[in-house]
């Protein structure tokens, strides 16, 4: 799911956060449009939706509300900081909402790059 994810942003962007402090966005990339990370224990899933009538539907389903679901929801203008190992793997984002709050969607390691 991360590489899914990082596929769907985009390299160029601009973030009041990278802004505040002063630096360049050097290896990150932008949230142009929102996005919905959904993790389906039960069923080992894991995907990235990006159609905004998708992620209407899930939300009308109360899909997040069963047992073993879980989301984060990413909303436009969020910066995503990759989580690669040594061999540059992505493993999973970390996300740095506009207003400066981090929040990790970090894959377990027996399904990360597959997803």
């Amino acid at each position: 799911m991360a590489a899914e994810c990082w596929d769907q942003l985009h390299q160029v962007g601009q973030s009041r956060y990278l802004g505040g402090k002063k630096v360049k966005s050097h290896g990150l990339r932008f949230a142009k449009r929102a996005l919905l990370l959904v993790t389906d224990e039960e069923a080992g899933t894991a995907r990235c939706i990006t159609d905004r009538a998708e992620i209407r539907a899930f939300f009308d389903s109360k899909a997040g509300e069963r047992d073993g679901v879980s989301f984060r929801y990413v909303k436009r203008g969020t910066l995503a900081v990759p989580m690669r190992d040594a061999k540059a793997t992505l493993w999973g984002l970390q996300f740095i909402f506009p207003a400066g709050r981090r929040r990790s969607s970090a894959m377990p390691a027996r399904r990360a790059p597959s997803i």
